[in-house]
């Protein structure tokens, strides 16, 4: 199970790397919240992970301007890193059907990317 923190509790707790999972409002709360998984002491990866983490912060780039082409391009390649029983429910897999979903939507100018939970 990830470890999983705020943007506050990660920038208290430096020497760790971090990967960036969503920018979500809870239920009840105005300000978005930045989460981050806790992946590993800063020094501790092989540079095929940190690639992968570096994909991935572009795919959220792209995700969050609206790019899904982009997006789901650098998603799928990392999708497809992984074993095919922990595709399904992984992260990229969340963002590709974010994605479907909300391609057939009109979102408005002003849409911020942010993952509105609804219930506590």
């Amino acid at each position: 199970m990830p470890n999983i923190v705020s943007d506050t509790a990660r920038l208290s707790a430096p020497g760790f790397v971090y990967r960036e999972l969503d920018l979500v409002r809870v239920a009840g709360k105005r300000e978005p919240v930045r989460i981050h998984e806790v992946i590993a002491e800063e020094g501790s990866l092989a540079p095929e992970r940190l690639q992968e983490l570096d994909t991935f912060a572009r795919a959220l780039s792209c995700y969050r301007g609206k790019q899904w082409d982009d997006a789901e391009e650098l998603l799928t390649r990392l999708l497809e890193t992984l074993p095919a029983e922990k595709r399904q429910d992984s992260l990229y897999n969340v963002y590709i059907e974010r994605m479907e979903y909300l391609r057939k939507r009109t979102l408005p100018d002003d849409w911020d990317a942010v993952f509105t939970f609804d219930r506590k």
